[in-house]
């Protein structure tokens, strides 16, 4: 892992668009990364995708950084957030795979298997009909794994706004599980 001041100094170099920097980064940080992505999903190729996937958007997202930030909490937590991704996007291709087995072989399918599968199918449709910037800060804070402090940088808002952003999109999300499959809902307390 690179020392604070030269991950710092790296960071300002590449917000700057100084490909040499980046470079280096990726130098420094690619085998560690590429361990620690191995690690969650134990697929050598995937875990090289993941941490390709991981320095394309780093780069893509340069303008905005944070340089007094460090850089490998930022990059270690984009690759498990990838990570965690790949496995649940595994997951459900499997379960998916199961499903058209079963039906061409003509057994029964578990219902859990297949309401767990539409149900995932059914939340990404409703995450994608989400308002644009409620879609935007769970985007940001869940699948990319920024924290609410950078992700509400990049939407250019306050913490406390992107936090506002955040509810709303879960409270909808909620809506939509509670009338879709009422079972998997707790009432709420308030």
């Amino acid at each position: 892992m690179a020392p604070p001041d030269v991950s710092t100094s790296l960071l300002s170099r590449i917000q700057a668009s100084d490909r040499a920097a980046f470079a280096e980064a990726f130098a420094a940080f690619r085998n560690p990364l590429l361990r620690y992505a191995h690690a969650f999903v134990a697929d050598g190729a995937a875990a090289h995708d993941l941490v390709q996937d991981v320095f394309v958007a780093f780069w893509e997202g340069r303008a905005t950084l944070d340089p007094a930030a460090p850089l490998a909490p930022l990059l270690y937590r984009m690759a498990r957030y990838r990570a965690l991704n790949h496995l649940r996007d595994r997951r459900l291709r499997e379960a998916k795979h199961d499903v058209l087995r079963r039906e061409a072989e003509g057994e029964e399918e578990p219902a859990d298997d297949l309401d767990a599968a539409a149900l995932g199918v059914r939340l990404r449709a409703w995450i994608g009909a989400l308002p644009e910037r409620q879609r935007e800060a769970l985007t940001l804070t869940r699948e990319r794994g920024l924290s609410h402090h950078e992700a509400a940088a990049v939407m250019n808002v306050s913490p406390r706004t992107l936090n506002n952003h955040i509810v709303r999109a879960l409270a909808r999300l909620h809506a939509r599980i509670a009338l879709y499959a009422p079972d998997l809902v707790r009432p709420s307390h308030r």
